[in-house]
């Protein structure tokens, strides 16, 4: 007897209909065919797992974050800003928003900015730990940039899914408390401490590295650098001046059929749940905004692992948050 696991096409994820239903929609990008798919063999639960975002903040520390419906995170993006809408604001920080605008160029990637401070694309694989892969890849990008080139590390993912008790390992975090995480206690190198929750197990804190001759360095942010930012301009200033930034965005059925193209969301898809990613620039296509991300799924998916998303679409680029590097 065959221990090949047997998927139902019909109702996993990644299915015939969900790639039609996107054709027949008016988007400016193209799935992958199912068979092409490098998600197609992945049952159900493991399929859940690519998105391990349970919100911006931690609002209650005693909920259930494993059981968190994702119908509640559906207003987290609201719940951040207050629900307020551009007429919040007073007229003249329109005029400077305006003046900002003026100033920015309207295209900008750190791929082709500084590409040796920029690492190349990852794989989560079965954790819901894209906050820690997020977070950890902003902050080694930045202490790239911010040092002129002189500071490369690959920072560990690992040190965040095993020892940040404040985030919930490979069941998700909270992006907010990913940065205090960074802010309080830093994270080692990758060479200290390798990605080992690729199966989903939440590995146990070690507070050591795998071999025991490479120096424990931990790597993290300046006290009171948290940076939390909900207006395009403000983004992208930040972006430009400090480094990629660390995206919040609502995951739709559709999405992980992305293969290429500007995403936005296609008819008949449904919300599945949240996912963090690191936002490396941004362009504009024929005047409408789009974001360039780099995505923790591996090159195999979207455009060699990253993809590009119109603005506001999904909740993207609704809230970007970061902090400074600590070179102390």
């Amino acid at each position: 007897m065959s221990n090949q696991k047997v998927i139902d096409r019909d109702t996993h994820p990644i299915n015939h209909q969900v790639v039609e239903n996107i054709k027949k929609s008016n988007v400016n990008w193209k799935p992958f065919e199912v068979e092409d798919n490098p998600f197609k063999d992945l049952d159900p639960a493991e399929f859940n797992m690519k998105f391990g975002l349970l919100g911006i903040e931690k609002k209650d520390l005693q909920s259930n974050l494993k059981n968190l419906a994702f119908k509640h995170l559906k207003g987290f993006f609201d719940t951040l800003t207050g629900g307020k809408s551009e007429s919040y604001h007073h007229e003249h920080e329109n005029e400077n928003k305006l003046r900002l605008k003026a100033t920015l160029p309207t295209s900008f990637d750190w791929r082709t900015q500084m590409a040796a401070c920029t690492h190349p694309v990852k794989d989560q694989n079965r954790c819901g730990s894209c906050w820690a892969f997020a977070a950890t890849g902003f902050l080694q990008d930045r202490f790239c940039i911010q040092s002129g080139g002189s500071v490369i590390v690959d920072l560990s993912s690992q040190d965040m899914v095993s020892c940040d008790f404040s985030n919930s390992g490979c069941s998700g975090g909270w992006l907010s408390s990913s940065v205090n995480y960074l802010i309080n206690h830093g994270v080692v190198s990758h060479e200290c401490l390798s990605y080992s929750s690729t199966a989903g197990q939440t590995t146990s804190c070690k507070y050591r590295c795998d071999d025991k001759s490479t120096p424990y360095k931990k790597y993290g942010c300046r006290f009171n650098s948290m940076k939390i930012l909900i207006d395009s301009e403000d983004i992208k200033q930040d972006l430009m001046t400090n480094g990629p930034s660390m995206f919040a965005f609502l995951i739709y059925s559709d999405f992980t059929s992305y293969n290429t193209g500007i995403y936005e969301v296609s008819n008949s898809a449904y919300v599945r749940g949240a996912h963090a990613v690191q936002v490396l620039g941004w362009d504009y296509d024929n005047g409408r905004l789009y974001w360039i991300a780099q995505n923790q799924w591996d090159t195999t998916w979207g455009e060699a692992g990253y993809f590009k998303i119109y603005d506001g679409q999904a909740g993207f680029g609704k809230t970007a948050i970061s902090c400074m590097p600590d070179f102390d």
